[in-house]
């Protein structure tokens, strides 16, 4: 089973509004955080941290555990046992996707008109082709693009990977000799959104809303099963 928690926000947050609530965070995520310009994305980060915080302590860890978490060469971050996760944000979404036994990767992008051209070097020319033809091309795009990202997320290696070594046939991608079962996942009409798994690939949306001035106390969090 994959738990897939959800949380979202539409309002602006004052800086100190989000320095208030980094105090219950390590140092090194504080520090993290708060590299970032504007407030979105500070916010954007902060909520990651708190959605992964709540996520592990369903999964029966303690807050602590935030201490344990520590990023790869690659950037992915993971703590050392058998608990696998994996986070990603677009806009105003932000998901943590938490599994035990087996690998995931999550990806959310916001569906928006691009320049389809400037992504050349990331899918084959008929690939490219065939997006450009669909009914929708931005839609087609952003699906491609999640079910890659994911997989390479699962993977571990992220973008490093070259999105055209990914290979998508039907609900499945490839890279190299290992294949990843790809799961659409329902959040929003106008989101594109994709995990990728090595194992079962069942698994529970959870929309965790917050509640109240403290973001840092998990209690404030609203939880509601999709």
């Amino acid at each position: 089973m994959i738990e897939v928690f959800v949380t979202s926000f539409d309002t602006v947050q004052p800086d100190s509004s989000i320095e208030r609530h980094l105090d219950s965070l390590p140092l090194e995520m504080r520090i993290s955080i708060g590299r970032y310009k504007r407030w979105q994305d500070r916010y954007r980060a902060l909520l990651a941290k708190l959605l992964l915080r709540a996520g592990l302590e369903a999964f029966g860890f303690s807050a602590e555990v935030m201490k344990a978490v520590e990023a790869d060469s690659y950037g992915r971050p993971s703590i050392s046992c058998e608990i696998d996760f994996n986070i990603s944000h677009s806009e105003s979404f932000v998901l943590c996707a938490i599994t035990k036994g087996q690998r995931v990767g999550i990806d959310i992008e916001a569906i928006r008109q691009i320049d389809l051209c400037d992504f050349s070097l990331a899918f084959s020319p008929d690939q490219l082709r065939r997006i450009c033809e669909a009914v929708d091309p931005y839609d087609a795009f952003f699906r491609s693009w999640t079910k890659k990202e994911s997989a390479g997320k699962a993977d571990g290696r992220g973008l490093s990977i070259p999105l055209t070594e990914i290979f998508l046939h039907n609900n499945t991608a490839r890279i190299g000799t290992t294949t990843w079962h790809l799961i659409n996942i329902p959040i929003h009409s106008a989101y594109s959104c994709h995990m990728a798994t090595d194992g079962r690939i069942d698994f529970k949306i959870t929309e965790l809303c917050w509640q109240g001035k403290h973001l840092s106390d998990e209690r404030n969090f609203v939880r509601k099963a999709c």
